[in-house]
């Protein structure tokens, strides 16, 4: 019993630890890219074949992932909230008054 309670202890403490080493990485690989995303492998392969998400391949094998763009790909289609598409329904109602159509 106590050992299947330190042997959980032990794989959440690998699992923080794999986190924390993502969070300082640059350049992450395919399964590095998958945990990062919280996507499954496959779909991050869809991704790359229909190239939605940038990706490299220096060798012509494995593929690797900027951060950056991993972060891109992730905050796309943003959902504006109210007080964002007010101010803009604003400025287009101001437009409109001053002629600028």
């Amino acid at each position: 019993m106590e050992n299947n309670i330190l042997l959980q202890k032990l794989n959440e403490l690998e699992n923080k630890i794999d986190s924390l080493s993502l969070s300082t990485k640059e350049i992450l690989t395919l399964d590095e890219a998958v945990n990062y995303l919280q996507i499954s492998r496959s779909y991050l392969y869809k991704l790359t074949s229909s190239k939605e998400i940038s990706h490299y391949k220096p060798s012509g094998k494995l593929i690797y992932f900027k951060k950056s763009d991993l972060d891109f790909w992730l905050l796309r289609n943003k959902e504006s909230n109210f007080t964002e598409i007010s101010n803009d329904l604003i400025q287009n109602l101001k437009d409109r008054r001053n002629g600028n159509d």
